[in-house]
């Protein structure tokens, strides 16, 4: 389980990342489309007509399912079958992101490769030993 927590911060830590990358995206079409110098470049305007509000949209949506990765790695300390469910949904939607656009980019490569090890890792019985223990009560 500890595998499958540092996999699940490695994966924030790529969505953190491409967030990064997204907003300086969504920023330079924002800011380039008041350039009058590309107005006739036909390329540039089948990029400049996708809304920046769109571009915007994607970078918090990135960022949430960052934080989403982030929860669920806190939460495999403690256990439940919830949260099992949760992680190997989260794994096989994220394993899928990642084959679609980038099967040919090394980051989607790695990304998929870490969310399918995930999905193993919790999935497996040790993982459903691990979430179906018994619980220590706090005092």
């Amino acid at each position: 389980m500890k595998a499958a927590r540092v996999m699940l911060f490695v994966i924030a830590g790529f969505q953190v990342l491409g967030a990064v990358f997204a907003a300086f995206v969504a920023f330079a079409i924002g800011k380039a489309k008041d350039d009058p110098t590309l107005r006739d470049d036909i390329q540039f305007q089948e990029v400049a007509n996708w809304s920046t509000g769109a571009a915007w949209a994607t970078v918090l949506v990135i960022l949430a399912w960052g934080v989403f990765a982030l929860v669920l790695g806190l939460k495999l300390s403690k256990g439940g079958n919830g949260v099992r469910i949760t992680t190997i949904v989260f794994g096989i939607v994220t394993a899928l992101l990642g084959i679609y656009p980038f099967i040919l980019i090394l980051v989607g490569l790695v990304y998929t490769v870490l969310a399918v090890l995930v999905t193993v890792f919790v999935a497996k019985s040790d993982g459903g030993a691990w979430f179906n223990r018994q619980q220590q009560a706090q005092y």
